[in-house]
């Protein structure tokens, strides 16, 4: 493998693990949504579960207070039984919606960053969409630089924001984001076609410079050429 070959491979290998730490930042956020939506659930039916107890238990406890007291006399005992069963629930149910709360924050704060984590990843998606092409074109190498580039451009005011003349049409924000890049792609290659062109190139032959060679004082042209084709100047070689 040529050593440029080697360097834009090497490029490309840096730029997809990130690209998957991304992706994979989004998942987790979605999987943290999506537990601590199930968590609420279960908080829920806990809620209802102890609240459907303390209502029957206080059904009970009435139509026990209201019996007559021959009837209340035999079970005078479970009166203190309910009352103390009826608290404990209240404890519970109590402690169920303080979960609930701290879940719904939660919830909350999940939500919140799997839509952000969501709305980055859609954003690398459509970007990823643009580079991968330029990537094959030019070079993964060029990535980070375009990318700095065109970040550049729009910032000193010299192009638009891809998009803003536009606002809320992704084909054009898209269209515009593929020429702005295809721009600093294609500039950043070309100063290094132009860095390729201007490096002499060697060609394994040598070269003897004039000067290393002693020519002895000769009485005529052809006896000088002579003399350096006789030590191997290649002027002189026809």
């Amino acid at each position: 493998m040529e050593p440029e070959d080697q360097k834009q491979q090497d490029q490309e290998s840096k730029e997809k693990p990130e690209w998957d730490k991304q992706r994979q930042r989004a998942d987790q956020a979605e999987a943290n949504l999506r537990k601590a939506l199930a968590d609420k659930e279960s908080l829920q039916s806990d809620v209802s579960s102890f609240t459907e107890q303390i209502q029957a238990l206080q059904s009970q406890l009435a139509e026990l207070k209201k019996a007559p007291e021959t009837e209340l006399d035999p079970r005078t005992a479970d009166i203190p039984d309910i009352v103390q069963e009826i608290k404990a629930l209240k404890g519970e149910l109590a402690a169920a919606k303080g979960q609930m709360a701290e879940q719904d924050a939660m919830i909350k704060g999940y939500k919140s960053k799997a839509d952000k984590d969501a709305a980055e990843k859609a954003a690398s998606e459509r970007i990823e969409k643009v580079l991968s092409p330029l990537d094959t074109k030019y070079g993964a190498k060029y990535r980070n630089a375009a990318q700095k580039r065109a970040n550049e451009l729009i910032t000193s005011g010299e192009v638009d924001a891809p998009g803003s003349n536009d606002p809320g049409d992704p084909v054009i924000a898209a269209l515009e984001a593929r020429a702005l890049l295809t721009r600093c792609y294609e500039e950043l290659w070309q100063k290094d076609q132009q860095k390729t062109e201007d490096t002499p190139t060697d060609s394994g032959q040598g070269s003897v410079p004039i000067d290393s060679h002693e020519v002895k004082p000769a009485a005529s042209r052809a006896e000088a050429l002579a003399d350096l084709k006789k030590r191997g100047h290649p002027l002189a070689i026809q």
